[in-house]
């Protein structure tokens, strides 16, 4: 049996890749506010990169 959505994931793969790059992308707005918190807050950041090393990021 296959699953009933299948043909609806290989449909959206361009939807998914359009919100990778905005979530990921050099000039995205999560990236800017990343950017932004972290060069006001250098306990953030150290708090963020510890956070990430530990998920193996």
């Amino acid at each position: 049996m296959q699953p009933q959505n299948s043909g609806a994931i290989d449909g959206q793969s361009d939807e998914i890749e359009g919100l990778v790059k905005a979530i990921t992308g050099e000039n995205s707005p999560a990236k800017k506010l990343f950017t932004t918190l972290t060069s006001k807050s250098p306990l953030l950041k150290s708090e963020i990169h510890k956070e990430l090393k530990s998920e193996g990021c």
